[in-house]
């Protein structure tokens, strides 16, 4: 055999190979393309009370279905798809818990298969303010592939690729997502309130009293308690702010020291009582919800507030009065 015949089968021998290709790949997947017909329920926004704090999610459900485009009986590979190809409008954004569910059983060429679709998302409550007062519905597309084998003597896998497109109202819970937003407030009252309050009074105790109370209120102390379920959040929020007034009422102690001639005990009275109230709180909180760590969590801030406390109160010599004074 010359080196032009061996050429020639070779060229032969790919050629065949090539056409052949297609066919083999036919018989062993093939792919089909269907659109969905779904009926969607609306898109609820609210707020939802997790083990990590609040977080402000939108969940909605279609169920439709798609009917088999083969001539084959399939059955499903599986029975729930995460959702990987969908967009929204809107202010939303797309969470990988979102799934398809279709029910795991044999089905003939032409009959339904029922799909059932459950959207999760979540957002920005601010950035929902201006969109939602505007719309009251959204967009959302969907593709989705789904794996099925034939049944019957020759089994190989097969795809339909489910496509859906459709408008679904919206329905904004504002009461849920203002409740949401409650939880935030006392973080803004510590980082502006403390700076403002400490450089609006005089004395050095008395700023460094405020401004460090500020400090734990909003920088350390909020941002543990939002990332809490709502019972913690809840107990925090007491406790800090029982804590908080507690040590304003020190500070008001401290300042009338030291611009009254005769002392005043009864803000200091009420500041001592805050603080042991707070204390009394803490245990019922902790034995009703059968949490241990807010038990602990409170007993930590109640050490660091009783230090701030105990600075409101009349102690200092009438050298260190004079030097505040100053």
């Amino acid at each position: 055999m010359n080196a032009r015949t061996a050429l020639e089968l070779g060229l032969g021998v790919w050629l065949l190979l090539l056409l052949s290709l297609p066919l083999s790949a036919g018989e062993m997947q093939s792919i089909y393309r269907i659109n969905a017909t779904l009926n969607c329920s609306p898109i609820r926004v609210t707020a939802v009370s997790t083990d990590w704090g609040i977080r402000f999610i939108a969940n909605g459900t279609c169920e439709g279905y798609i009917i088999n485009p083969t001539n084959l009986t399939i059955l499903p590979r599986q029975s729930v798809y995460h959702l990987g190809h969908w967009n929204v409008t809107g202010p939303f954004h797309r969470d990988y818990d979102s799934t398809l569910r279709i029910q795991k059983k044999v089905y003939r060429p032409g009959e339904r298969i029922p799909v059932v679709v459950y959207f999760k998302m979540w957002y920005k409550p601010f950035t929902l303010l201006r969109w939602g007062l505007n719309h009251d519905s959204m967009n959302i597309s969907l593709y989705q592939f789904l794996w099925f084998y034939s049944v019957g003597d020759k089994r190989y896998p097969l795809d339909i690729d489910l496509y859906w497109k459709g408008t679904v109202p919206v329905r904004v819970g504002w009461v849920s997502i203002l409740a949401g937003l409650i939880i935030g407030i006392p973080i803004i009252l510590g980082l502006v309130l403390a700076p403002i309050a400490s450089g609006a009074v005089k004395g050095k105790r008395l700023r460094n009293t405020l401004w460090n109370a500020g400090f734990f209120f909003g920088w350390l102390v909020a941002p543990v308690i939002i990332s809490t379920s709502l019972e913690t959040q809840i107990g925090g929020f007491v406790v800090v702010q029982l804590l908080f007034t507690a040590v304003l009422f020190s500070s008001i102690n401290y300042a009338l020291y030291l611009t009254l001639p005769k002392p005043v005990k009864t803000p200091g009275n009420i500041a001592v009582a805050l603080y042991l109230i707070t204390a009394g709180f803490s245990f019922v909180w902790a034995i009703k919800t059968g949490n241990s760590l807010f038990a602990f969590g409170s007993l930590l801030l109640i050490g660091i507030f009783g230090v701030l406390l105990t600075r409101g109160f009349r102690g200092d010599s009438m050298s260190s009065r004079s030097r505040e004074m100053k």
